[in-house]
């Protein structure tokens, strides 16, 4: 029995694990892009077959002027357009900062691009790419013009951008005579592109949570997102969809089309670091046509993603988009992380500084959760007291493991031990540290939080307390104290118990196992994780052990108790001797 649960446990262990593997993507940053321009005209690196048209057609751009730059500015976003093409090249996120330098959003792993490209249909190497004139602009708008001949037919193409002051823009496209470019592409008349990668820029740590990207779709008839499943690095989905999401560790991209039963989606990924999402309009044989292309381009916190379901809240007046769901992490246990999220808010109240919030949150869970922990600890404790009977077990029943297993429940039983007290207790706590573990590595507010100056100075980023000017294997070129305080706790808490229970267990390999095995996978898994996760679960640890420490003096002074109880009853002492009354 013994045996088994101990088996579960590695299991549970283990589950925790590949958890912590699915939060930590790989990227590849060292591969080299090219830019393939070509008379200012961008070839697409990769092969886009599968959602391009394929369409033939001439285009020719007339009134051809220099290129202008446009800056735009409000309170939250500085922009930079360009007329050539009317794109985005930069947009920086002025209430945020990137280590030491500006939040630029628009991150450009691929040099020529820039956001919100137009290609005619879904055919990438027809981009509308000429020079636009300027019409006018200000502070929070402008507005781009192009007349181009298609086949010799005169089309109108304008591109206006809107910026909001809450974290959205307007891309308003119109078209005169779209019909003329919907004979030719068949199925859309345009694509719209958010390309390059969204910001902020890449770390050099290839492990950092800072540099995932993700994408997921909200479907009209599902009530959460979906994560988009790649074939062949590209992903197309022609139905209903309220909006499309590329998404990092703290900040979303996320495309809002007007009329979403006229857009259709598409997506590109190459191992994160080229990623693309494309809105493509259905063909329209109206004489002119005007879309509203919204994007959210900020900060995955509720109070800014919530202003957008209701029409009084933003300058659109969107309302109904339910872009809280666009915030990564969360799933089946979100209501629990936005519990704790809570928790740890109020404590930042009281003392601003989300480090000593984190400590007050580990304290206040082990509170919480210490009946069931000290029942753990007591179950482990016992088993050390009847260590030396399940050894003579052993060895008496060696032959027969059925009436071994039978006499040890009988042990069991009599000393009022249940060997599963010692493993409920860890799978009643798995939901809180799953909860946990995505509430540190996605707390947008512990983004450049400091706990402890010259060493805690990120509590979202590894403690970087030395930089090697050579590479090692697993730790890279960068020394982090953290991770190493972790595990060393790690392996004495699993010492400190398995001292407790000396005896309790005849599986030597996965005491081992469990001591050295299972930290140094964590420490491997773990080595880039965020400072905060790591001092949670190093104080977690500590308060364990201590709590293990208490518990086994507890039982040592009940034990000795019960030693002078049984020494006096076993004792026989001869009663007095009557005295005879003597006259």
């Amino acid at each position: 029995m013994k045996i088994r649960f101990s088996y579960w446990l590695v299991s549970l262990l283990l589950i925790l694990f590949l958890f912590s593997c699915s939060q930590v993507q790989k990227q590849d940053l060292n591969k080299d892009y090219v830019d393939n321009t070509t008379s200012g005209i961008e070839t697409f690196p990769y092969s886009l077959y599968a959602i391009s048209d394929n369409a033939n057609f001439d285009v020719q751009f007339e009134n051809e002027t220099s290129e202008k730059e446009i800056v735009l500015e409000n309170d939250i976003y500085r922009a930079t357009l360009s007329s050539k093409g009317a794109v985005l090249k930069s947009l920086v996120l002025k209430s945020f900062k990137d280590a030491d330098s500006e939040l630029e959003i628009i991150n450009k792993t691929y040099n020529s691009a820039n956001a919100y490209m137009m290609y005619f249909g879904r055919d990438f190497n027809k981009p509308v790419n000429c020079v636009f004139e300027v019409l006018s602009h200000d502070n929070n708008s402008a507005i781009f013009q192009a007349n181009i001949k298609v086949n010799n037919k005169d089309v109108k193409i304008k591109k206006t951008f809107i910026l909001s002051r809450q974290y959205m823009i307007d891309v308003k496209i119109e078209i005169d005579k779209p019909e003329l470019i919907s004979s030719l592409t068949n199925k859309y008349i345009y694509t719209l592109e958010y390309a390059p990668q969204i910001g902020p820029k890449f770390v050099n740590n290839k492990k950092s949570h800072q540099n995932t990207r993700s994408f997921y779709i909200k479907r009209s008839s599902k009530k959460n997102k979906e994560r988009i499943k790649f074939s062949q690095n590209i992903f197309t989905y022609e139905d209903d969809v309220d909006w499309m999401e590329l998404t990092g560790q703290y900040f979303t991209l996320a495309f809002i089309p007007s009329n979403k039963a006229l857009f259709d989606f598409a997506a590109f990924n190459d191992t994160n670091r080229e990623a693309r999402v494309y809105v493509s309009r259905c063909v329209d044989y109206s004489s002119k046509i005007e879309d509203d292309i919204y994007s959210y381009l900020g900060p995955q916190l509720k109070d800014s993603l919530k202003k957008f379901d209701y029409k009084e809240d933003n300058d659109f007046a969107l309302s109904s988009l339910k872009l809280v769901k666009a915030m990564e992490g969360g799933g089946s246990l979100s209501w629990l992380q936005n519990i704790l999220k809570m928790i740890m808010s109020l404590f930042y109240r009281f003392i601003p500084n989300w480090g000593a919030s984190i400590v007050l949150l580990t304290l206040l869970v082990k509170i919480i959760l210490y009946p069931l922990n000290a029942k753990s600890a007591r179950s482990s404790a016992a088993m050390q007291r009847i260590a030396p009977e399940l050894e003579k077990l052993k060895v008496q029943y060696k032959d027969n493991p059925m009436q071994l297993n039978q006499a040890m429940m009988a042990l069991y039983k009599k000393n009022g031990i249940s060997p599963i007290s010692g493993f409920l207790p860890m799978l009643i706590q798995l939901p809180i540290l799953f909860a946990i573990f995505g509430l540190l590595n996605k707390h947008f507010e512990l983004r450049g939080a400091m706990f402890i100056p010259g060493w805690i100075e990120d509590l979202s980023s590894p403690d970087t307390v030395a930089i090697f000017p050579f590479t090692l294997p697993i730790i890279g070129n960068e020394l982090h104290l953290l991770p190493i305080i972790y595990v060393f706790s790690m392996v004495f808490s699993m010492l400190y118990t398995q001292r407790s229970t000396a005896g309790a267990s005849s599986n030597k390999g996965m005491q081992r196992f469990m001591t050295y095995g299972l930290p140094a996978i964590l420490f491997i898994t773990l080595y880039n994780a965020s400072s905060g996760l790591h001092v949670y679960w190093s104080i977690t640890n500590a308060i364990s052990i201590l709590q293990q420490i208490i518990e086994s003096k507890k039982l040592k002074k009940e034990k000795d108790g019960k030693k002078i109880e049984n020494k006096n009853k076993g004792s026989v002492v001869p009663p007095k001797a009557k005295k005879k009354n003597r006259r």
